[in-house]
């Protein structure tokens, strides 16, 4: 049946993944002028719509077929190019040239996707807190003492958390990057 409705798989996932670019598109956050909120504002808002959808975090993950461009019949709206081209511009507002604007926009949205897809796979320590805390506060800690300093606060680590600390990063570099780049 998908076949003779729809042409094939590759149909039916384009037309999945344009229909939650979509979604994207149209609650876009308005941009400020400030770069770096706008950035952050943008990156929770595509982190949240991977968590919403894990499936599209997976796919994203694991085929680049119908991340950029869909596969779309006359007059129908490509909005992951719409999606591409609004989220490539809240880093072109850094001032970046077009070759660390385009490499950055890459890494920040391989970011956000891995972090979402791992936020539904529950892989995060403050998860499993009583299992790992157990189990880490038996070791000890005059052979394990890195592991001793960070086991408390490790086994606290949230997934929103994570994603809010590794956002910090990746902002703090490129205002670093940018800064580098006009001297």
């Amino acid at each position: 049946l998908i076949l003779y409705f729809l042409g094939g798989r590759d149909a039916l996932t384009s037309g999945i993944v344009n229909t939650f670019y979509r979604e994207i598109v149209e609650s876009w956050p308005l941009a400020t002028g400030d770069w770096r909120h706008d950035l952050e504002v943008m990156a929770h808002h595509i982190y949240r719509a991977h968590v919403r959808y894990p499936g599209i975090a997976n796919y994203m993950l694991s085929h680049n077929r119908h991340r950029l461009i869909q596969d779309l019949t006359a007059g129908e709206i490509d909005y992951s190019l719409l999606f591409f081209e609004k989220s490539v511009a809240a880093i072109k507002a850094i001032g970046f040239d077009a070759a660390r604007t385009a490499t950055f926009a890459h890494l920040i949205m391989d970011f956000i996707v891995a972090n979402a897809h791992a936020t539904v796979r529950h892989p995060w320590p403050g998860e499993h807190a009583d299992f790992l805390g157990t189990r880490l506060s038996g070791l000890d800690p005059n052979k394990f003492p890195a592991t001793h300093y960070v086991r408390e606060n490790l086994v606290r680590l949230n997934a929103s958390e994570a994603f809010a600390a590794g956002l910090n990063l990746i902002m703090e570099a490129l205002e670093f990057e940018f800064h580098e780049g006009m001297k």
